[in-house]
């Protein structure tokens, strides 16, 4: 991860290679913030192990999943657990701003998952070459080629999944029916 480098400089950062290593090392030290990126399988486990351990640790989870982390809901996550979510990718000010105001925001996603409209801005800075424009709900599609292609049927796909309605405005822009969500 490039930007625990950056991190690095100004917290104690402590890496772990594994869940036996992230437990063994979460058992041995005093951890006051866990982050954790869901991107690598094993660390949902080590996620919920470190929950069961201690449910108020302050905890950061970074996915490109629009999603929470949660199976019961944003709801149950704020009452029974101390995390907060970023949506990859993550630049070092935005990790910087959380961990030193950390216990003064509220998770920027909490309830937002059912109105993934107030979260495309986060949403589409994933593609390249796309944009948002938040007054018309249209995204935009700069012409990149394959980039484009692929970028435009992987956020149908998010969209979709979302049951959020939409239609292409024409071959670069589509507008988000934020009445029908």
């Amino acid at each position: 991860m490039n930007i625990l480098s950056e991190i690095d400089k100004e917290f104690n950062v402590i890496s772990v290679l594994n869940f036996d290593d992230g437990i063994a090392k979460y058992k041995s030290n005093p951890i006051e913030l866990v982050i954790v990126d869901f991107s690598v399988n094993e660390n949902n486990q080590l996620f919920t192990e470190i929950l069961k351990i201690n449910p108020k640790q302050n905890t950061i989870t970074l996915s490109d999943k629009i999603a929470c982390c949660s199976t019961l809901g944003c709801q149950s996550c704020i009452e029974n657990f101390n995390n907060k979510r970023l949506i990859k990718p993550v630049n070092a000010m935005q990790l910087h701003s959380l961990l030193n105001n950390f216990n003064c925001v509220e998770c920027k996603y909490y309830n937002n998952f059912d109105h993934i409209e107030t979260i495309m801005p986060d949403i589409v800075k994933r593609f390249i070459g796309c944009a948002y424009d938040t007054e018309k709900k249209i995204i935009q599609f700069k012409n990149n080629g394959y980039h484009t292609l692929q970028s435009m049927i992987t956020l149908s796909s998010i969209l979709d999944e979302h049951s959020v309605y939409y239609k292409f405005i024409d071959e670069f822009n589509v507008q988000i029916d934020t009445a029908c969500i």
